[in-house]
């Protein structure tokens, strides 16, 4: 399920994988301003496409229980500039997971996983936006 709130806070929440957006078929928040999002605890995939063009999103924070991240997942979100990260295993990558090129994106992940990240298949595709972070 979802929620945006008046300042455009986007919570993911509930259990199990987010839906896989492909094709016609686009997430309903697609449109709206969301200004930060939070995936709460328990959602355990980024679904395809999940925040494909959200371009007022800056950040964005993934919790421990994610271990995968669907293709294009954050393709289009030109105003992205912090993903905190926080499972201690890369969670499984796809094509296209961020935007690329952008010279402000950054991916905190706790410094014990930092060269996890670093080696991860498709985490490789962004090792200068991967910095090692102390989420205690």
């Amino acid at each position: 399920t979802w929620t945006l709130d008046d300042e455009g806070t986007l919570i993911i929440s509930g259990t199990g994988p987010m839906y896989d957006f492909e094709g016609e078929n686009e997430p309903p928040w697609r449109y709206l301003d969301v200004r930060r999002a939070v995936v709460e605890s328990g959602v355990t995939s980024i679904g395809e496409a999940a925040f494909f063009s959200c371009s007022s999103l800056p950040r964005i924070t993934i919790p421990k229980s994610v271990v995968s991240i669907g293709k294009k997942a954050f393709l289009g979100c030109s105003n992205l500039i912090s993903v905190y990260c926080l499972p201690a295993t890369p969670p499984t990558g796809a094509e296209e997971m961020f935007v690329s090129g952008s010279t402000l994106l950054k991916i905190y992940v706790d410094t014990k996983s930092e060269g996890a990240y670093r080696r991860a298949p498709f985490w490789r595709n962004y090792t200068s936006y991967i910095i090692g972070h102390d989420f205690s």
